[in-house]
């Protein structure tokens, strides 16, 4: 079907999604406000002089995840704190952010169908930021935004089975090399 500009519309689909969760050990009393995941590795396509093979070589991965929060009276937060902060927890501090209410609209009906959830691996706190807003005339709240580095990050999800998304662990340090 053409839409009034003459550009053909096809609808793929819909889907609702009532929310999404962060998943912390002891971390319920938290007061999440915002969330992000970053994740790359540097590519770098290759075109020898002597060949008209190309080839792609990757580097090691490197993660961090920005989070915004509000500060209260919680004694969680304080946990929080200390537990990602500690250098020496590293291998047990992992985060988990995945969609909730996640329901796809086919022929009138919705179906639940997704358990996608991102996975962060090695998280360390590396930069905290406080600041104090005023809203309104007698409503303060402080807001905390969180720097966490991460070694990995796992995709889990689709039909119960997990993939990893990447991993930053290079056993010799050289760099993975792939013919396309």
């Amino acid at each position: 079907m053409k839409d009034i500009y003459g550009i053909s519309t096809e609808i793929g689909g819909a889907w609702q999604l009532d929310g999404a969760v962060l998943l912390i050990e002891g971390g319920d009393d938290l007061v999440i406000t915002n969330a992000q995941i970053n994740y790359a590795r540097a590519a770098t396509k290759y075109s020898p002089l002597n060949s008209s093979k190309k080839y792609m070589i990757t580097g090691e991965a490197n993660g961090a995840i920005s989070l915004g929060m509000v500060i209260g009276p919680s004694p969680t937060i304080v946990a929080f704190l200390e537990r990602y902060s500690d250098t020496c927890r590293l291998r047990e501090n992992n985060l988990i952010i995945a969609p909730v209410g996640t329901r796809f609209c086919e022929s009138g009906a919705k179906q639940n169908r997704s358990n996608l959830k991102f996975k962060c691996t090695g998280v360390l706190l590396s930069n905290i930021q406080v600041g104090v807003t005023q809203l309104g005339s007698n409503l303060t709240v402080v807001n905390a935004g969180l720097q966490l580095s991460i070694i990995g990050l796992q995709i889990l999800g689709g039909q119960g089975t997990s993939q990893t998304a990447a991993n930053a662990s290079v056993a010799t340090g050289a760099a993975n090399i792939q013919q396309f």
